[in-house]
């Protein structure tokens, strides 16, 4: 069963690296958003509801900025940030799955941790998964994907794009988004991430709860475990105030490119710029001018 779900020893031990030593009664603002003793969510999570706070932190609201690569998949349809028919939230709700997922479970280090706020909410959630042999996406995480499929459309969780005929066009056009990203995203980090390395694949905030310091509290945790194992960091953001976030982490930019499509839908263009970058260990965090 490894095959499916990874080395539960090596997880225990990535979460122990990023978390520290935590005293049992202890309700810490870092904490691990996956029970490895228990083997499931931490209490009163399950994997749906992470994936929901992930997809609140991406998908933006009139008043706060979306991932700006997650839009430009959504495309003119689905580019309301009001989010009127709720469509763009349970679209992205399964992207995040499809990202969270075999980091989660397939990948023998890879942990899902979240920042409390004062009343112990979670207000952030950071996916991390360590390459031990560089970046590769195996046979086994493919299987993955198609198991997050058949879960979500038994479920009836599935959005309606990917089920209703009507929408048969429009579900072409997003897909063939998707399939752009995940091919540039995929190229980028075998490129610049070639040897073994910790990967930062999702890091949201909530809305309301941006500004607080809670990326600063799980990024800097990831750092200090990669630091603990002597490892670089890898990421993709989007947009400039982004990439001065994670520039005073003591990332550097290594690549910078944008996303379009042939044949694009009315209405969209190419996306945002996107970046690449990466943390060498022991890199001190930096100050960036705003």
């Amino acid at each position: 069963m490894a095959f499916l779900f990874g080395d539960s020893n090596r997880k225990k031990e990535l979460y122990s690296k990023i978390l520290g030593k935590i005293e049992p009664e202890a309700n810490p603002a870092v904490c691990a958003l996956y029970d490895t003793a228990a083997g499931k969510c931490a209490e009163g999570l399950s994997m749906h509801s992470i994936a929901q706070i992930l997809a609140r932190g991406m998908m933006g609201t009139p008043t706060a900025d979306p991932d700006w690569t997650f839009h430009w998949i959504m495309g003119p349809t689905f580019d309301d940030l009001s989010d009127p028919t709720g469509e763009r939230m349970k679209i992205v709700t399964l992207f995040m799955k499809y990202i969270m997922l075999p980091c989660w479970f397939y990948s023998s280090e890879g942990a899902v941790i979240g920042s409390r706020n004062a009343e112990g909410e979670i207000s952030a959630v950071n996916v991390v998964r360590v390459y031990r042999s560089g970046y590769s996406k195996q046979l086994g995480e493919r299987l993955w994907d198609f198991r997050t499929t058949l879960r979500e459309m038994l479920a009836g969780t599935i959005p309606s794009l990917y089920t209703n005929s009507n929408q048969k066009s429009l579900k072409t056009h997003v897909e063939a988004r998707t399939d752009v990203l995940v091919e540039m995203f995929a190229r980028f980090h075998a490129q610049h991430a070639p040897g073994p390395h910790y990967y930062v694949a999702l890091m949201a905030v909530l809305p309301d709860k941006q500004g607080q310091g809670h990326c600063s509290k799980l990024m800097r945790a990831i750092n200090r475990a990669a630091d603990t194992d002597q490892l670089p960091c890898y990421l993709e953001c989007t947009g400039e105030k982004n990439k001065k976030v994670y520039m005073r982490f003591g990332y550097k930019m290594v690549h910078q490119f944008t996303l379009s499509v042939e044949n694009p839908e009315s209405g969209s263009g190419q996306s945002s710029d996107i970046y690449c970058m990466l943390r060498e260990p022991g890199e001190h965090s930096v100050s960036v001018d705003k």
